[in-house]
């Protein structure tokens, strides 16, 4: 499992591999932070390698959209598997990320 970032001229992208679970906490901190001190219009979540994903994933991408997303700023979830988008939509969280 691994996260990373990164800033371009479309905007704040992280991209998370393998299980998304509470291990990659403090991990997503750090790119949280780096992300709200971007000042970016635009932030993309790419989970089209995330295999499984816990409730606690579920709480620190409400953390980013409470950080990042409280000023009208987008944020994109990209590539959610079926079961992974499920989850989402079971947490009724499919109201507060744009799904592609």
């Amino acid at each position: 499992m691994s996260i990373s970032f990164d800033v371009g001229s479309d905007g704040f992208s992280i991209k998370i591999t393998g299980d998304f679970d509470y291990t990659l906490h403090e991990d997503f901190r750090g790119v949280m932070d780096s992300a709200e001190s971007s000042g970016s219009g635009k932030y993309t979540v790419d989970l089209s390698g995330v295999d499984e994903m816990d409730s606690s994933a579920l709480g620190m991408l409400l953390l980013l959209r409470d950080k990042c997303g409280s000023e009208g700023r987008e944020i994109d979830v990209l590539g959610c598997k079926p079961e992974i988008y499920a989850l989402f939509k079971t947490a009724n969280f499919d109201n507060y990320f744009n799904f592609i």
